[in-house]
């Protein structure tokens, strides 16, 4: 069988003109830090605050080994830092770019507000991977483990209220799409269901898994990899729809049960593409041993809070 190639660079894609495709989230500067928020690496370069790499906040989540950890989901080219040592890195909420493009459109009053105003040191990276699963499949995650205050912040993931549902619900209702309100637990991707996605740059966008093993190239690593892609639902206007934009990286894919089923972590043109969530778990499972004990024992576990 003849796989389709896309080239891609992990992680980034041409926003589209104008405006962003999806439904907006409602996303305060302050505040408590909720799934599809604004993420980025705290650097300081020559005394000034500044972040690289953005993304998005996923969810939250408990990684369960020898100890229980309390963190979120991201991917791990979001919070890799190539002047820290492994898992070094620290993350803040919201990004410090997002915050500088902000205080640009916002008020005029707001406009001298310093970055501690607004940022949140959130935690320290406990486990990533950027590689290919047993199957091939890229795998680009990572978790953060919450310090300090930000331990407050661990609660369930409530899904953002979607005001026009007719804008992320397929024509086709037999595929099981509605709007749960909270994240329910794990799941797989799985061909022809109905998928959504929170992001902090394109807000809530949906589509359809198409069922398919799709080829990409990375950029970045010069390397093919295995992809599951999603794909827009509305095949009227599939190039106007997009799944994903630059800054989404990290999302939750999430299908209509409020089953956590894979992380976003790439796209080009209206193509999303899916880490999924089996080889998430094996993934920050060999993380996590390695930060233990370096033993390769299993049945780490990925929870949701409840």
């Amino acid at each position: 069988m003849n796989v389709p190639l896309v080239i891609l660079k992990t992680g980034l894609m041409t926003p589209p003109p104008q405006k962003h495709p999806g439904m907006p989230l409602t996303l305060a500067a302050r505040g408590r830090p909720k799934m599809g928020s604004s993420i980025g690496i705290d650097k300081d370069v020559n005394g000034d605050r500044e972040s690289f790499a953005t993304g998005t906040l996923g969810g939250y989540v408990r990684l369960v080994g020898k100890q229980v950890y309390q963190g979120f989901l991201t991917c791990c080219h979001v919070v890799t830092d190539k002047s820290a040592g492994d898992n070094k890195a620290f993350m803040t909420y919201p990004s410090i770019e997002n915050l500088k493009i902000q205080r640009e459109e916002s008020e005029e009053d707001t406009k001298d507000f310093p970055d501690s105003v607004y940022c949140a040191k959130l935690g320290k990276v406990l486990a990533k991977q950027k590689a290919a699963d047993q199957d091939g499949f890229l795998v680009d995650c990572a978790f953060v483990e919450l310090q300090g205050s930000s331990v407050d912040y661990f609660l369930p993931n409530e899904v953002p209220i979607i005001d026009d549902i007719k804008h992320v619900l397929p024509y086709d209702r037999s595929a099981r799409a509605r709007r749960p309100g909270q994240v329910t637990g794990l799941g797989n991707l799985v061909g022809g269901r109905w998928y959504f996605k929170a992001g902090f740059m394109s807000g809530i966008t949906s589509g359809t898994c198409n069922g398919a093993s799709m080829q990409v190239f990375d950029g970045y690593e010069d390397t093919y990899y295995k992809t599951k892609c999603i794909l827009p639902f509305n095949k009227m206007s599939t190039t106007d729809l997009k799944v994903m934009v630059e800054g989404d990286s990290g999302s939750l894919v999430i299908d209509g049960d409020g089953k956590v089923c894979g992380i976003l972590f790439a796209g080009l043109h209206n193509i999303g593409c899916v880490s999924p969530m089996s080889s998430v778990r094996v993934a920050l499972e060999k993380g996590l041993n390695q930060h233990e004990d370096g033993s390769s024992g299993t049945g780490t576990r990925i929870e949701l809070p409840t």
